[in-house]
């Protein structure tokens, strides 16, 4: 499960917790950030964008394994997603788009009440 870091901010803003939501779709998942998303959780935080001192404190707390990128979150995001063949976490709808046009699964709101798993579609010749 690859973390962008809008998804930090679901439980704050929404009332969503992300623990019991993604158990629900996945079962079992382990938390990755690359450190590009940590570095822009913890500008948003000096910055004092809203909740933002919240979201940096679940990232402390959910102890995600940490790798390394570009330094663009967005596609860290989804070069890690593909590399861990893992899911994309994110609120952004240009990184869901480019994770699902890449074959990544994405994982997102829906009726700011729940999570859905959006999955990319198959091409032709049955390919991701």
């Amino acid at each position: 499960m690859i973390l962008d870091a809008n998804a930090l901010f679901l439980p704050f803003q929404f009332g969503i917790n992300i623990d019991v939501e993604l158990a629900r779709l996945l079962g079992e998942y382990r938390y990755v950030v690359p450190a590009s998303v940590a570095d822009e959780v913890g500008r948003l935080r000096q910055d004092r964008v809203p909740f933002s001192r919240e979201a940096s404190t679940l990232l402390e707390h959910l102890s995600p394994e940490v790798v390394p990128g570009t330094g663009r979150a967005d596609e860290d995001v989804v070069t890690a997603a593909l590399a861990m063949e893992g899911y994309v976490f994110s609120l952004d709808g240009d990184v869901r788009r480019r994770a699902l046009a890449a074959g990544v699964p994405v994982i997102r709101m829906r009726s700011k009440r729940y999570l859905v798993l959006e999955m990319p579609q198959r091409r032709a010749g049955g390919s991701r």
